[in-house]
């Protein structure tokens, strides 16, 4: 039997921190991690128009990071995860499957305090 109900927003941060820790100690996963990220935001432009300018500050710190530039470690990882929760379609609530589907991944990119790129 699968269960297919969403998961907690913790649990879903969780599992996103788990994977960013991996993304970040393997600099080409993280590379190709971040052109699905620009993906997701021309595929899906107006549900997330609301923070495109945040996540594209995402994408350009984590690119510094890449290139060896300094980006502080905990805001990195903070960057990463929710990133990675943007990116997973079954988190707290279901992206394309519920109104409001993508109201708990706005929440999460807006929660990160961003510097600028």
């Amino acid at each position: 039997m699968l269960n297919l109900s969403p998961i907690s927003r913790e649990e879903a941060l969780l599992f996103a921190r788990e994977e960013a820790d991996q993304l970040i100690a393997t600099p080409k996963q993280l590379a190709a991690f971040l052109q699905t990220i620009t993906d997701l935001l021309v595929f899906r432009k107006l549900p997330l128009a609301s923070v495109r300018e945040r996540v594209e500050t995402m994408v350009c710190l984590i690119e510094r990071h890449l290139t060896r530039s300094p980006v502080n470690s905990k805001l990195l990882k903070e960057i990463d995860a929710a990133l990675v929760y943007l990116r997973n379609p079954y988190d707290q609530y279901f992206d394309d499957q519920a109104a409001g589907g993508w109201d708990d991944d706005i929440e999460v990119i807006q929660s990160v305090k961003l510097p600028k790129c």
